[in-house]
């Protein structure tokens, strides 16, 4: 029986870093099919990220033109093309790259935040329906050693905050936001550098996102709850070793309904992809088919 479509529970990209052709994948765990996707006619165009840019719950991208920095929403349903948007022009040589995309107003629609490479500052493009409704100033972070590294709910009210990590102390600082506005600003935490602050996703079912770790050195996966804006009183669980550094987690999605976020790895050599389907007394591994040796990158 061919695959449907309309059956996948996870629909995510991946772009080719060599040739920047792209494609969508559609999951339904064991199952997993794709399907090209075209670019923006005319212009040098990457894909710059993904979201829901209009609150339908499918997944569009984010297009910029390498050569005049004018940039572009592609909403989609599935594999059905609905419109292209244009957003905004922002020339490459201006110095700005977009740093994270995420629902930051709780509306439904996912939003651009973009760094400046230099000077620091931060601001957000608050997207509805695809439109660029807002651009507006959210603080400059001069030190350039503090990286935006990931930006989860972490307090369950349904838009996402910040995590910043310092490249060289492994220090790890929260912004926790409402809109563009921060509402409370402090350490979170202290970990070795050599742990990769990898995935953020809500592995337990309360409405709040938790880590996922990766230790570079050996392996060691280890997901850290998170109830409230901090630490749960749970703490935090190992998922195990998988000692080929080729294996990267690269998305949290619930593939299997049970109201927790699962893992979706992808070897960056070998293109195959697995998911671990997370429950409360641990996890089970299914392997997905090869997209193609090698080259391709999500697109987050």
């Amino acid at each position: 029986m061919a695959f449907d479509v309309a059956e996948a529970v996870a629909q995510l990209y991946w772009q080719d870093e060599r040739s920047g052709k792209t494609i969508a994948t559609f999951i339904a765990p064991p199952v997993q099919t794709q399907s090209i996707v075209t670019h923006p006619s005319g212009g040098t165009w990457r894909v710059a990220g993904s979201g829901d840019f209009n609150g339908d719950g499918f997944t569009d991208l984010y297009w910029r033109d390498e050569n005049t920095g004018a940039n572009v929403i592609e909403l989609w349903r599935g594999t059905q093309f609905l419109d292209s948007v244009k957003n905004s022009v922002i020339p490459m040589s201006a110095g700005w790259y977009i740093n994270a995309i995420a629902d930051f107003t709780g509306d439904g629609h996912d939003d651009v935040l973009w760094r400046h490479v230099s000077s620091g500052e931060v601001w957000m493009h608050q997207i509805l329906s695809g439109e660029l409704v807002a651009s507006v100033q959210v603080t400059a972070i001069r030190d350039i050693s503090w990286n935006i590294q990931l930006t989860p709910d972490l307090d369950g009210d349904g838009k996402a905050d910040i995590l910043l990590r310092h490249h060289q102390t492994g220090v790890v600082w929260r912004f926790l936001m409402d809109g563009h506005q921060i509402i409370d600003s402090r350490r979170f935490m202290n970990a070795a550098p050599h742990w990769q602050l990898a995935l953020h996703g809500d592995f337990d079912a309360d409405g709040d996102d938790d880590l996922l770790w990766r230790n570079t050195q050996n392996g060691q996966s280890v997901i850290h709850r998170v109830k409230g804006g901090d630490f749960s009183r749970h703490g935090m669980y190992s998922l195990g070793i998988l000692d080929d550094m080729h294996w990267q987690p690269v998305w949290a999605r619930d593939l299997d309904d049970d109201g927790d976020d699962d893992i979706i790895w992808h070897h960056d050599r070998l293109g195959y992809s697995s998911v671990y389907l997370l429950g409360s007394t641990g996890y089970i591994g299914q392997l997905l088919p090869s997209l193609a040796e090698g080259g391709w990158r999500p697109v987050h």
